[in-house]
This record gives structure tokens, C-alpha cells and sequence, in this order.
């Protein structure tokens, strides 16, 4: 009688297994035909509106055991590569619905904070006076304790999405938020190209694409480059495209979590060095004084004989580690080309270095004044001064010889290039990567020139850990209860590492970007 029992559980048992197994595979033939034909869809939807996707997808070499699995819900399901289980549980659909619940209920957003301006500012210019008002005004509503987002709305700027998976939370999210700029971001293309299997890709684009929005794709995204990328893309739309944004992560992963923490990481980028209002018009205006006075420009000729360009050449900034490099440029200074960036040039000229070359950046009339004072007429009339078209027009007239290069994002560059292709029919060359600082400029300017042996002293981007942020030569104060000198305070907000040593220099936004700027500049100018 026991051995019954047992046959006729074991019988039960396989019908259930059996039974399983039938209405798995009768899933499993459902999915690939609804599968089969979403892909055809999509991968057209894909080649008329991304078709650089389409051509790097049809190169994409899957791994042998890459599968789409289908799930006891009837959605699909993956393995990623190096992972040891799957990314969803059996119901994905469900899964990704309640963590876009849980996202939209407990938003992330990126936000630029306004209240570190100052209540008044010695400085007039238009902008200052109304970021100032911003702040005060920023501050008085942190007082008012007024209620902050507390879910995501409806419709919001932008949205960067941090991993596509099967894709299966994106059109939840739609359904509840529309957004003028959507990023997608995705390291493993293998992932995505299994979502055009799973969710219907030709709707969610039809569906921006009729809202007169924009959506955007990084597949394979890199950590090294993905913010590179990013930029260049907000570059192109406009640089606000990716400061308000609703911050969503879909997948785990080290990949996901390394691309998150760059982007918190370089947030700054996107929310600065976009210019002010003032330094447009006054930028503009000494663009066309410096035609009026009729100024050389930096243009297309051929280029300099190779015979000069393996010339050494030394930029000189005016940081703390000029100081260990005065020995060497003064017994160096004839081998090479001496080019002294902004205030460096006091420090160079009370060490005995005769600087061959100038450079400048900044365009207020206070900077000029600061320049011409710094000096005596005779010691300018030594040096040639390269500059870009915002300089004041007076700082041209202190130098033995000028030369001006045009800077992008410029009014004043367009207009001059305007009147170039009107009257010569070809427009003046850009200096890239030039800006923010002095430093920017002078490197960008002779690695432009082609010159092949390019070093750099004194560009130090902040602050030492001793709490030195200039040469000791310069006309900065050392100690703020100095009484002669200009006042400047260290940098202390972060850190970037020493190129030379294990050391670190404390550092600031502003300093960062310099530092990136320089980054990009040899990757389209490498030199030794």
C-alpha cells in the first residue's frame, strides 16, 4: 500500500513537471513570435531615426551562450556577461513597475546651488549684480522652508537613465514623465541589443519624437569617456540640456555604479563656463576695436618651417612649483621659447627671465589696468603679446608686437569670421580648448602653431597642501596680513592628483576644468 502511495506521488510529480514544461514552451513560443517580429520593428524604427546604431549593432559579435530566457510572466530574461544569475525575477514587467514606483515616489535630481553668492560685490557688471539677487533671493527661500519636490512630475527637463536591461521600466517611466531631454545610458550594447526583443522601442521614439522631444543614446558607454561624450553632446544641443535632470538607475553593476559616480563627480562641467552677459557685449566690442585698429589675426597660412617647430618651448604659469624651476630656466631661457602665461610675467621679470611671448586671456578693463601696472612700459616693449580677440584694445598697444587668435563661442569671433567670409571668402581658424584660464590659451595656442616639444612650469591648477597657491615671486600675497600685494586665498574645496609624484594639489571647479581642458588639447595635439 506504501509503495502505491509513493508511485502515484511520483506519477503527480512528473504530470506537474510535464504540465510546467508544456505551458513553459508554449510561453516560450508565444515570446518568440511576438519577439521576432518587435525586432523587426524596432530594428526599423532604429535605422530611420539611429542609424549609427544600427550599423554598430550589425557588427556586434554575441557571446556563445548569449540567451533571452523566457519567464514564468512570459517576458524575457538575461543572464549579463560575467554575472552568475539573472537580471530579473520572473516576472520583469512587474519588477521594473515597482521600482519605477519606488523611483518617482524618492526622485534623485541634479541641482546647481545658487545661495553661495555673496549679499554685495564690488563688481558692477550687470551679471554679478543679478547673480548676487539670485543668491539673496535662494537664500530667503531656504529660510521660508518652502516644500521641495518630493516626487517626480509630470514633466521635467531631462532624465538620464543608468542602464537599459531589457528596457521594460523605460515606457512605464514615459507613461508618468515627459521629458524635454532624455539620456540613456548603457555599457553593455549586448543588453540593449536583447531589449529590442523585449519592449517596443518604435513606440517609446514615436512617441518623443511627436512630443518635439529629444532622446539620446551612449551605448557601450566608457567610464573614461562617458562624460567626454556627454558633453559633446550637450555641446551640441545647448549647454543647459543636462543641468535639471531626473537621475534614475535600472541595473546594478560595477560598470553602472563607476559611470554614476563620474557623472556625479563632473556635474560642474555642465553648469559652468558658459559665460555671463556682460562679457559677451564687452567681448564683442573689443572684437571690433581690435579691427578698427587693425590687428594681426591668427589665420590658415601654411605652417611654420619644421626647422623651428622642434624648438623647446616653455609655458610658464605663475603656480607654487615655478619656484623649483627657476635654476633651470634661467640657465635654459636662450635654448627655448619663454612664454610667460598672465601674471607670470611679473615673477619672470624680477627672476631675470626674459619671457619672448605674453599671453592673455581675460577681457574687463580691470585686468588690463592690473597688467599695465604690474610693469614698467620698457619691460612690455620687450616682449610680443599673443592674446585672443576679448582682450581690452589698449593692451595691445604696450607690447613690441601683437598677435591675435579668434576664441570660439564667441558673438565677437562670429562676427569677425562673418566679415572674413564676406570679404575673403574663408573664415579665421579657432583656437580650441583655450579657455578657462590663461594657461589654456598659451598651450593651446602653440601646440596650434605645431610645435612639438611644448613643457609646462608653474601650471599647477591650486593650491599646495602647504597652503601656497603662487610663485614666491609674484605680486600675490603670501599671507593675507601682507600689506603689499594682491590678495588671494587658497584653494581647499578638492583635490586632484600631482602628475609628478604621489603629492596632490587642492583644487576647485574652476581648476578642474582647466585641468580637463588640457586633457582634451593633447588628445588632439600629443606631443613629447
Amino acid at each position: 500500500m506504501i509503495k502505491n502511495i509513493d508511485i502515484n506521488n511520483e506519477l503527480e510529480h512528473i504530470s506537474e513537471k510535464l504540465e510546467k514544461t508544456i505551458k513553459h514552451q508554449e510561453r516560450e513560443a508565444i515570446f518568440a513570435t511576438e519577439a521576432n517580429e518587435r525586432f523587426e520593428k524596432n530594428w526599423q524604427c532604429f535605422t530611420h531615426y539611429y542609424p549609427e546604431i544600427v550599423a554598430a549593432l550589425s557588427k556586434l559579435q554575441l557571446r556563445d551562450d548569449f540567451c533571452i530566457h523566457v519567464t514564468q510572466s512570459g517576458h524575457g530574461n538575461i543572464i549579463p556577461k560575467n554575472a552568475l544569475a539573472p537580471l530579473y525575477s520572473q516576472n520583469p514587467l512587474e519588477q521594473s513597475q515597482e521600482q519605477v514606483r519606488r523611483q518617482i515616489e524618492h526622485p534623485v535630481f541634479s541641482l546647481t546651488d545658487y545661495t553661495g553668492y555673496p549679499d554685495s560685490s564690488s563688481d558692477k557688471r550687470l551679471h554679478t549684480e543679478y547673480m548676487v539677487k539670485l543668491g539673496q533671493f535662494m537664500r530667503k527661500l531656504r529660510k521660508y522652508d518652502e516644500k521641495k519636490i518630493a516626487q517626480l512630475p509630470c514633466h521635467f527637463p531631462s532624465g538620464i537613465i543608468f542602464g537599459v536591461g531589457l528596457g521594460y521600466h523605460i515606457p512605464e517611466l514615459l507613461n508618468h514623465t515627459e521629458f524635454d531631454y532624455l539620456f540613456i545610458i548603457e555599457p553593455d550594447i549586448e543588453q540593449f541589443y536583447a531589449s529590442l526583443f523585449c519592449i517596443d522601442w518604435f513606440d517609446v521614439i514615436k512617441k518623443i519624437d511627436d512630443q518635439g522631444n529629444c532622446l539620446f543614446f551612449n551605448l557601450g558607454a566608457d567610464k573614461n569617456t562617458f562624460i567626454q561624450d556627454l558633453e559633446n553632446v550637450v555641446e551640441d544641443i545647448g549647454a543647459f540640456s543636462a543641468v535639471r535632470s531626473f537621475c534614475y538607475q535600472h541595473t546594478p553593476g560595477r560598470e553602472i555604479n563607476e559611470l554614476i559616480a563620474n557623472w556625479a563627480a563632473d556635474y560642474f562641467r555642465f553648469q559652468m563656463g558658459h559665460g555671463f552677459f556682460n562679457d559677451a557685449i564687452t567681448g564683442f566690442a573689443h572684437s571690433i576695436a581690435h579691427i578698427e585698429s587693425n590687428q594681426s589675426f591668427l589665420t590658415n597660412k601654411a605652417s611654420l618651417p619644421a626647422s623651428l617647430l622642434d624648438i623647446p618651448v616653455f609655458i610658464i604659469g605663475n603656480g607654487p612649483s615655478l619656484d623649483e624651476a627657476v635654476e633651470y630656466l634661467k640657465n635654459n631661457q636662450n635654448k627655448g621659447i619663454v612664454v610667460a602665461a598672465g601674471s607670470a610675467i611679473v615673477s619672470l621679470e624680477r627672476l631675470g627671465i626674459q619671457a619672448d611671448f605674453h599671453v592673455l586671456v581675460e577681457r574687463p578693463y580691470a585686468n588690463y589696468k592690473i597688467v599695465a601696472d604690474s610693469l614698467p612700459i620698457e619691460a612690455y616693449k620687450r616682449v610680443n603679446l599673443l592674446a585672443v580677440n576679448m582682450v581690452h584694445p589698449k593692451t595691445t598697444e604696450l607690447y613690441k608686437w601683437s598677435g591675435l587668435a579668434l576664441k570660439g563661442n564667441e558673438g565677437g569671433t562670429d562676427f569677425i569670421n562673418f566679415l572674413s567670409l564676406k570679404n575673403r571668402s574663408k573664415t579665421l581658424p579657432l583656437i580650441p580648448y583655450s579657455n578657462p584660464l590663461v594657461s589654456n590659451t598659451a598651450l593651446s595656442l602653440f601646440l596650434n602653431f605645431g610645435f612639438k616639444n611644448v613643457y609646462l612650469f608653474g601650471v599647477d591648477n591650486g593650491s599646495l597642501p602647504t597652503g601656497k597657491h603662487h610663485s614666491d615671486h609674484s605680486f600675490y600675497k603670501k599671507y593675507k596680513d601682507d600689506e603689499k600685494g594682491i590678495s588671494c586665498a587658497p584653494v581647499t574645496e578638492k583635490t586632484l592628483p600631482g602628475n609628478l609624484s604621489d603629492s596632490f594639489v587642492y583644487t576647485n571647479d574652476l581648476y578642474k576644468v582647466s585641468h580637463s581642458q588640457i586633457e582634451k588639447l593633447l588628445e588632439i595635439f600629443p606631443c613629447s
